[in-house]
């Protein structure tokens, strides 16, 4: 197992990792090393619905970013799979987040660029780390359950930001997102947002149309 830090370039062969958080907590991570200097996180939906880093969307995104050559992880929050700990309201899960993105700084010697995707819960999860200091280049938010759990405290990023759901998903309607859109304050750059029609939720059978703006918005970061 070791430090899990070796040269791969497929999801397939992706060396295991535990990464510290605190005295008590480490998370299973599984890392990819790509030829930029560039780094990307990706968080898993609910941990307490059965979302883990093994999800379907979280593994097209891992995909689309080993393919343009960034050093990506996927992780287990905390309680999840191999990680340590248990569910912490979100709030430890800030924390854990903030943990990987240490460590992909470090491995990186200072990064031209910080990513961080987050699917569902996992959206909600990389607002709050960025809304308390979690300093990163630009987000993409998976469906971001607006109708399920609560923004309102949740400033946009004001960094480049692509944001994604379906036009059938009854956990982030187009409605409830535009509302919350609109009751931002102008700062930095406005969310590009895509909508996918006859998708719900959950991406199964579209994950080829996410992967397509994925790849297409990180193009754009230049």
């Amino acid at each position: 197992m070791g430090s899990g830090i070796c040269q791969v370039r497929s999801v397939m062969s992706e060396p295991f990792l535990m990464i510290p958080v605190d005295d008590q907590v480490k998370v299973e991570a599984h890392l990819i090393r790509g030829g930029l200097p560039r780094v990307a996180a990706i968080n898993h939906p609910h941990p307490l619905y059965g979302g883990s880093m093994d999800n379907n969307v979280v593994m097209a995104a891992m995909a689309v970013l080993d393919e343009l050559g960034w050093s990506v992880a996927r992780f287990n929050f905390r309680g999840v799979g191999g990680s340590s700990g248990s569910y912490a309201d979100g709030i430890g899960e800030r924390e854990d987040l903030k943990a990987v993105c240490r460590f992909l700084r470090d491995q990186a010697k200072q990064p031209e660029a910080l990513c961080v995707v987050g699917y569902s819960f996992g959206a909600w999860v990389t607002m709050g780390a960025a809304g308390e200091g979690l300093s990163m280049d630009a987000q993409i938010l998976i469906s971001p359950p607006m109708d399920f759990m609560s923004f309102e405290t949740l400033p946009v990023p004001g960094i480049p930001c692509l944001i994604t759901l379906g036009e059938r998903d009854d956990f982030c309607r187009l409605a409830t997102l535009r509302h919350w859109l609109e009751k931002q304050p102008e700062a930095g750059i406005r969310p590009h947002v895509v909508t996918f029609p006859g998708v719900d939720h959950f991406y199964w059978g579209a994950e080829r149309l996410l992967k397509e703006e994925m790849r297409e918005f990180l193009r754009s970061l230049g």
